[in-house]
C-alpha cells in the first residue's frame, strides 16, 4: 500500500478537500484522518468508502495496526492531518508532523494563499521538512495573483502539484459547528470533479509502499444490533462500526424519520447534531416508544455525546427519550478535549477501577440529577463527571475508539448473547 500525506501551515487550509479530491482521482484508496475528527472521515468515507482515524491517544499504542489492517484491501493510504503540520494540543506529541515523521510518509503542504502573495513561499520555508515532496496551491484570486505567488516556488524548484483557484462553488459548507456532515453537504462529488482538474496526478508517483498485515480473529454471535444512523446521528468511527458487524448483524436505523428496528439485541446512539433536528427527533413517537420499550424489556442502550443528549428528557423545550433525568442546554460554546477518565463503578464495557482515554466534542450542556460512573482526569464532561447509567443504559459525552478497547467490547456483546440464549 502506497502512503502519501496532506498537510498544512493551520486548519481550514483545504486539506480536506484536497484529500477528497486526491481519494477520487485513485482507484481502491483508503483515507486516514489523523485525529479524533469525525466529519472530515465521514465525508471521505463517502468518497472512498473506507476512512478510518489514526489517533495513538485514543487507539494506544498499536494504533498503527489500523493502517496495515487496510493493506490487506486497499493500494493507497492518503493521510490527512489535523490543523497544522505541527500542532498537537497535548502535553506529548501528537501532531501531524509526528506521524509523518515515525512512519516516513511524503506529503505536500496545501497553501491556502488567499490573504497573501511572495509571503506565501516563506511560509511554506518555514513548514517544509524532509518528508515535504510539494505544495498545492489554494485559494488564488486570478492569474495575476497566482504569478507572484508561484515565482518563488519555481525559482526554488519545489514541485507545485495543484493550483486551485478561488470560487464559491468549490467551497465546502459549514456553519459554526464545523462543516457539513457528509449527509448534509450538496453536490460533493461535483465539488471534487472540479477540483480535482486542478491537481497533478504525478502526485501519486514513486511513493513508498508500506508491507505489514494485521487480521483480528473474532468471535461472531447472532446478536442483532441497531445503530442510529441519520443527519442527527453520524458520528461513527470506521472500526467501531466494522467490529460491531463482524461481531453481530448490524442494522441501521434513522431516529428522525421515525425508524425502528424489531428485535434488537443491542441499540448503540452515536454522536451528531440532534440538537439541530429536535423538532424531527421529538417528533418522532414510534422511534422513541420502540427504543423505551427495549430499554424497559431490559435490553442494553449506549449513546454517545449526540446519543446521551437524545436520552435525556429535554434538548430545549423539545421532549427527547427521556431515559435518562435531565435536560440538554444548547448553545453553551464549544468543549473540545481528549478525556481520560477513572471508573468509580462498573459501566458499560468497563470494570471498577478502569482508566478510558476518548475524546469530546460538543456545544451543549448536560444538567442532571443521575448517578454517574466515571470521575474526569481531563478533559470536562458533566460538571468534572461522566457515564450516567440506569439499569442498563450508559450515555456519555465521551467518544470511545473501540479499536482500544475490542476485547471489552467482545465480552460485553457475548454476555448479552448468552443473556439472550438463556432466555
Amino acid at each position: 500500500m502506497k502512503l502519501l500525506g496532506i498537510s498544512s501551515p493551520y486548519t481550514s487550509s483545504g486539506k480536506t478537500t484536497v484529500t477528497l479530491a486526491l481519494s477520487s482521482m485513485v482507484r481502491n484508496a483508503a483515507v486516514f484522518k489523523i485525529g479524533p475528527d469525525f466529519i472530515d472521515p465521514g465525508l471521505e468515507r463517502s468518497i472512498t468508502g473506507y476512512a478510518e482515524n489514526i489517533d495513538r491517544y485514543l487507539e494506544g499504542k498499536n494504533f498503527w495496526k489500523l493502517v496495515c489492517r487496510a493493506s490487506n484491501t486497499y493500494d493507497f493510504a492518503i493521510f490527512e492531518g489535523v490543523m497544522g503540520l505541527y500542532d498537537s494540543g497535548l502535553d506529548f506529541d501528537n501532531s501531524t508532523y509526528y506521524y509523518f515523521k515515525r512512519y516516513r510518509i511524503p506529503h505536500v503542504i496545501v497553501l491556502d494563499v488567499s490573504n497573501m502573495a511572495e509571503s506565501a513561499y516563506r511560509v511554506f520555508k518555514g513548514f517544509k521538512n524532509k518528508y515535504t515532496i510539494g505544495v498545492i496551491i489554494n485559494n488564488y484570486y486570478g492569474e495575476r495573483h497566482l504569478n507572484m505567488v508561484i515565482k518563488d516556488f519555481i525559482k526554488n524548484n519545489v514541485k507545485i502539484f495543484g493550483k486551485i483557484p478561488h470560487s464559491e462553488n468549490l467551497k465546502m459548507e459549514s456553519r459554526h459547528l464545523g462543516l457539513y456532515t457528509y449527509l448534509e453537504q450538496e453536490n460533493i462529488n461535483k465539488k471534487i470533479n472540479e477540483v480535482k482538474k486542478f491537481i497533478d496526478p504525478d502526485i501519486f508517483k514513486d511513493l513508498p509502499e508500506i508491507e505489514c498485515k494485521y487480521e483480528e480473529k473474532i468471535s461472531r454471535r447472532n446478536i442483532n444490533i441497531a445503530i442510529a444512523l441519520d443527519k442527527a446521528f453520524n458520528f461513527y468511527y470506521q472500526y467501531n462500526l466494522d467490529l460491531l458487524s463482524s461481531i453481530g448483524n448490524v442494522s441501521f436505523f434513522s431516529p428522525i424519520n421515525d425508524e425502528y428496528i424489531e428485535n434488537s439485541d443491542f441499540i448503540y446512539i452515536g454522536g451528531g447534531y440532534p440538537e439541530i433536528y429536535k423538532e424531527q427527533l421529538s417528533n418522532s413517537k414510534r422511534t422513541r416508544e420502540w427504543i423505551l420499550d427495549h430499554y424497559y424489556e431490559g435490553k442494553n442502550i449506549y449513546g454517545e455525546c449526540g446519543g446521551l443528549m437524545y436520552m435525556m428528557e429535554k434538548i430545549g423545550n423539545f421532549k427527547m427519550l427521556g431515559i435518562f433525568n435531565g435536560y440538554v442546554l444548547e448553545n453553551a460554546g464549544l468543549t473540545l478535549n481528549y478525556t481520560k477518565l477513572f471508573s468509580d463503578e462498573n459501566y458499560f464495557i468497563f470494570k471498577k477501577g478502569d482508566t478510558i482515554f476518548g475524546h469530546e466534542y460538543h456545544y451543549s450542556r448536560i444538567y442532571s440529577d443521575e448517578k454517574t460512573a466515571l470521575k474526569v482526569l481531563r478533559g470536562n464532561g458533566i460538571n468534572g463527571r461522566d457515564g450516567i447509567f440506569k439499569n442498563n443504559a450508559y450515555g456519555s459525552y465521551t467518544h470511545l475508539h473501540f479499536f482500544r478497547y475490542r476485547e471489552k467490547l467482545e465480552r460485553y456483546l457475548n454476555k448479552i448473547y448468552k443473556q439472550d440464549s438463556n432466555k
